[in-house]
């Protein structure tokens, strides 16, 4: 058997070092990714919801936020956009004393792209809101899913599609059996202006729970995947054969 020359051994380490920091920086990302999230939900309040934009991705292309009936808000400026209106809009007139809009994180997924340049996630998300109905301040249950992809963009993890899912609303003292509010809540003031009408877009899936809706498994678990294709485009509207 012929010897390992010491160039070929030390091209081996190196190889195998190359390797084994990729894997620890695809390990990395998921930590890292989790934070990005926390810190979307620790801002997201009518005080500094309006920042929610810094932590999507700036100057990739395709960069967007899609959230329940609202509409694709396309492009980091129509995102800004979005933000700065929530904060001022929700729930409009009625001022910003007394406001709560509190969103966990449960259940992540998160996969990292074999060539760790974009990650899918998806998040389930229990939640309460105080927000004003029949003129008073209202607790409500407002549960749903995140489903995301992230991309790294200047050697950070930003957001880069942005998908909520929202399950049921309702107030806190009424089951979302008896009284899901879904179709009470359906556009944010000015949305127009900022975004394309939802027909322009027939990806757009909105099947909050009702009583009479058998419910499906959107958006599904993301799957691992060597880099992101045309394949992945809309991967959250696609239920999978295997859990």
């Amino acid at each position: 058997m012929a010897e390992i020359s010491i160039e070929e051994r030390l091209r081996f380490i190196e190889e195998k070092n190359n390797q084994l920091e990729h894997e620890i920086n695809r390990l990395k990302a998921i930590n890292e990714i989790q934070n990005l999230m926390g810190r979307y939900e620790a801002i997201h309040n009518n005080s500094e919801m309006a920042k929610s934009a810094e932590l999507f991705a700036q100057h990739t292309p395709d960069t967007w936020a899609e959230l329940g009936t609202w509409g694709r808000f396309e492009g980091i400026e129509a995102i800004r956009k979005l933000f700065d209106s929530m904060e001022a809009h929700l729930p409009g007139e009625h001022g910003k004393e007394g406001l709560m809009f509190w969103h966990d994180l449960a259940t992540p997924i998160i996969e990292v792209a074999g060539d760790g340049k974009t990650a899918k996630a998806t998040w389930r998300s229990p939640g309460h809101e105080t927000r004003p109905r029949d003129g008073k301040l209202t607790a409500h249950w407002c549960w749903g899913t995140y489903a995301m992809d992230f991309v790294k963009e200047d050697g950070e993890w930003k957001i880069w599609h942005f998908r909520w899912f929202r399950l049921f609303i309702t107030p806190f003292d009424t089951s979302w059996v008896e009284r899901p509010m879904d179709k009470e809540i359906t556009t944010l003031p000015e949305a127009k202006v900022f975004t394309r009408e939802r027909e322009d877009h027939p990806d757009i899936y909105h099947q909050p729970y009702f009583p009479d809706v058998v419910q499906k498994s959107i958006p599904p678990a993301p799957k691992p995947y060597a880099s992101w294709t045309e394949k992945d485009v809309g991967w959250y509207l696609k239920p999978t054969e295997r859990p």
